[in-house]
């Protein structure tokens, strides 16, 4: 699995871009018991900002418990690839 990148935009309109790698996607897979494979089903909105959430707190940019985390993000995006 490639790493997944998430665009997050906060309510105090910064935004900011996150690399998801194998940790956080495993951690994902742990915490709802759904393969990120499944992803091309349908995604939710809460998996999108756990996942971001769990790049943060690996990263060091949040030091936020998940909910909390949560009521800071005003959008989640998948940016455009580049070509």
């Amino acid at each position: 699995m490639n790493p997944i990148n998430l665009l997050i935009k906060f309510v105090d309109g910064e935004s900011r871009e996150v690399t998801a790698i194998v940790s956080d996607l495993m951690a994902f897979e742990d915490k709802f018991d759904k393969s990120v494979a499944d992803f091309q089903k349908g995604v939710r909105l809460s998996w999108l900002v756990f996942i971001a959430w769990k790049a943060e707190t690996r990263t060091k940019q949040t030091t936020l418990e998940f909910d909390a985390y949560a009521e800071t993000i005003s959008a989640v995006e998948v940016p455009e690839v580049k070509k």
